[in-house]
């Protein structure tokens, strides 16, 4: 297989799914592994066994393979650096709404973090459940500014179709299979998006 042939190219998907199971090239993946029952991971994040040989998100200790499914009630997809302007006081929409409050936002003048990185509350303010970024009168943000927004939004059903799902359908693998997981062992090609929740 030349480096030119299709299935070789970058990561591609209207919609991150996690995991590429298209593209690839997987030589071990055995389902006989027991989940923690209060583990949280999406397809394709680095995974490992706890003292009680349970899958857990990869602490970066030992890791182990790769999850093929997902382990979670709703997904998530990240959209970085995301361009509005804000205005006076007033609330500005951004392209999603039900953001992810873990990882928070990040509000910036630049690309990648770069420039200044905005405190919230002190500059802006967010609401999670509209998706709308506000800018907070007298803080570092200047009337009429363009920033950078970095987030990560719920996936809506409308979105995902059967694209962001597991083979039964469904966004958690395990509610499926006895609280068992398939993890991507061995010697692989893996195309996957990055995670680090």
């Amino acid at each position: 297989m030349g480096i030119s042939d299709p299935q070789w190219e970058a990561y591609q998907s209207g919609l991150p799914i996690g995991i590429d199971l298209k593209r690839s090239d997987i030589a071990k993946n055995l389902g006989t592994y027991v989940v923690n029952a209060s583990a949280t991971f999406r397809a394709g994040m680095l995974v490992q066994l706890n003292s009680s040989q349970e899958l857990i998100v990869c602490d970066g200790t030992t890791p182990m393979g790769f999850a093929k499914y997902d382990v979670a009630t709703a997904l998530y997809e990240t959209v970085v650096d995301e361009l509005i302007q804000l205005n006076g006081v007033v609330a500005t929409s951004l392209a999603n709404a039900n953001l992810f409050v873990g990882n928070g936002i990040r509000v910036s003048t630049a690309v990648q973090g770069g420039g200044t990185t905005h405190a919230v509350t002190t500059d802006y303010t967010v609401n999670t459940t509209n998706g709308t970024v506000t800018r907070v009168g007298g803080g570092g943000i200047a009337d009429g500014a363009y920033v950078y927004v970095t987030y990560m939004y719920e996936i809506p059903n409308s979105k995902m179709q059967f694209e962001g799902r597991n083979f039964w359908n469904v966004n958690n693998a395990v509610e499926f299979t006895n609280a068992r997981m398939t993890v991507i062992t061995g010697q692989s090609i893996v195309f996957t998006s990055q995670y680090d929740q």
